[in-house]
């Protein structure tokens, strides 16, 4: 319905409008870059130009350019072993496949860097599948994995080996 639609771009504009998304921690600039990166999927074609541009610059600006500060600076998540590096690189990976069709600069270095830096985040699932941190964060952690898998599986039809880590194709039955 359009009132639905209406409502999903006006969320969008304002999320958009936000001053950053890194607030209080990246976990929140990953989250809001996830977010914002579906919608503007999901919603591409009912969107206007100008709603377009505004989502996609706010994607690119708010939510790339800072993580690819983070791995330029190796900020502490992106070599570890627990939930922030997969959350913070599926929002990467999300956001920079939103809008890489239109912006091959930024984007596609934050997915080069994201789809590196996954990789110790993935450590954690070794030998098994299971989690350290427990449920509560396997779930966060996973989620924004499926995300990331999902979102290069439907951009470019792999997954890059990436659910081939040791552990990952078993952690469902952690």
């Amino acid at each position: 319905e359009q009132r639905f639609m209406d409502r999903a771009s006006e969320e969008l504009r304002a999320a958009a409008q936000f001053p950053d998304w890194n607030q209080p921690s990246f976990l929140a600039t990953s989250e809001m870059t996830t977010a914002v990166a579906m919608g503007y999927d999901a919603l591409y074609s009912k969107l206007t130009e100008k709603d377009r541009a505004l989502i996609r610059n706010a994607i690119i600006e708010k939510g790339l350019r800072p993580g690819l500060r983070a791995y330029q600076k190796k900020d502490f998540w992106v070599e570890a072993k627990h939930n922030w590096n997969l959350v913070c690189n599926g929002g990467m990976i999300v956001g920079a496949l939103a809008v890489m069709p239109d912006d091959t600069g930024a984007a596609r270095q934050a997915f080069d860097a994201a789809r590196l830096s996954i990789q110790h985040g993935l450590a954690g699932f070794a030998p098994d599948g299971g989690w350290e941190e427990g449920p509560t964060y396997w779930n966060y952690a996973s989620r924004y994995l499926c995300f990331a898998l999902e979102s290069m599986q439907n951009s470019f039809g792999t997954m890059f080996g990436l659910e081939d880590f040791p552990g990952v194709r078993e952690t469902g039955n952690f």
